[in-house]
């Protein structure tokens, strides 16, 4: 479900606990480390109210296991679908259950034409979670202009349309 006010407690704590393991997707993480509540707080509302990004969590109760952001895609008509998954959660199938939620709400609610992840090269666990959905690597780019030797991967997974009109004439 979307994210909401009442979940900033649950939310620090799941991603206080997951900086470590996830601080090269976290993209919180920096803020993790180093914010009081009170600026936790804050940026968390931010997060909360900006309207070009959603925030869902993956729940156990009121247990956040893991978090996805929709956000920005590289055109209008796609999505890049941004998480994590809990530390104590992660190995037990939660980023593959949450990016086959994610991806098929992209497609069936939202009608993006295709979802875009962005992977560092040497996270092998979500590379192998994204191919395991039906992601497919498609462009390896260093994270600076130096050359770097580090890198992300982009996957993409594009809407399968036939089967989109398979299943809306079903409805009729």
């Amino acid at each position: 479900r979307m994210l909401s006010l009442l979940d900033i407690t649950n939310f620090r704590e799941a991603a206080l606990e997951s900086i470590h393991t996830n601080y090269d997707y976290l993209y919180l993480g920096i803020l993790m480390e180093q914010a009081n509540p009170t600026q936790f707080m804050l940026a968390f509302l931010d997060m909360l109210k900006n309207q070009q990004v959603d925030h869902y969590g993956v729940f156990e109760g009121k247990h956040i296991l893991g978090h996805v952001a929709y956000s920005f895609g590289m055109s209008p008509l796609g999505t890049e679908l941004m998480g994590w998954t809990r530390a104590s959660h992660q190995n037990q199938g939660i980023g593959e259950f949450g990016l086959e939620i994610a991806t098929k709400i992209a497609f069936e609610h939202k009608k993006f034409n295709f979802v875009e992840l962005r992977i560092s090269e040497r996270n092998i666990a979500s590379r192998t979670v994204a191919e395991k959905v039906g992601f497919k690597p498609v462009l390896r780019v260093p994270y600076s202009a130096e050359g770097d030797s580090d890198c992300w991967i982009m996957y993409l997974k594009v809407r399968d349309r036939k089967s989109t009109r398979l299943n809306s004439s079903h409805a009729n």
